[in-house]
């Protein structure tokens, strides 16, 4: 095999683990989203539940 074949596939390789890469950047901020609206709701559900005990 030449270089002249690898280097393409080496170009597609490093695009694809950029690619790769933007995606898992996203799936952590949703992640991250997520558990910020969960404490959210914890202190919404616990707001409510204080309330109606008084």
């Amino acid at each position: 095999i030449t270089d002249s074949v690898v280097e393409p596939l080496k170009a597609e390789l490093t695009e694809l683990e950029q690619l790769i890469k933007d995606q898992q950047d996203k799936i952590c901020a949703v992640k991250s989203n997520i558990l910020k609206n969960e404490e959210k709701i914890q202190k919404m559900v616990s707001s409510i539940s204080f309330s109606s005990q008084t």
